[in-house]
């Protein structure tokens, strides 16, 4: 019998034009639930504003749209902290993918 398992892959990298932010706590992603259950990746890019006194995220992009990436993505960077030097506009990417992985038995 093989054993089958998943790898919850979420990476956070820059996107478009915008730089990335520098981290003091990096965002903490966790796969949507509704998406392991039907087995399925997706990408996110979010447009954050830092200012002093506030923090603004909207998404720019969800694909697949019904998953709840966009949700997470928002979650976990709102969650995160920038470095305190750090105001404007920031773009990131989070690309969620699951990956298969098989394992046999020990004898």
């Amino acid at each position: 019998m093989i054993a089958l398992s998943l790898a919850l892959i979420v990476q956070a990298a820059p996107a478009g034009s915008l730089p990335a932010p520098r981290w003091t706590t990096p965002p903490r992603f966790e796969y949507p639930a509704r998406a392991v259950e039907h087995g399925v990746a997706g990408e996110v890019i979010v447009r954050c504003s830092y200012r002093p006194d506030q923090r603004n995220c909207v998404i720019l992009k969800e694909t697949p749209s019904d998953m709840g990436f966009g949700r997470e993505a928002i979650r976990a960077i709102m969650l995160a902290r920038p470095q305190p030097d750090q105001e404007g506009e920031f773009d990131i990417r989070a690309n969620f993918s699951l990956q298969q992985t098989r394992n046999s038995p020990r004898p």
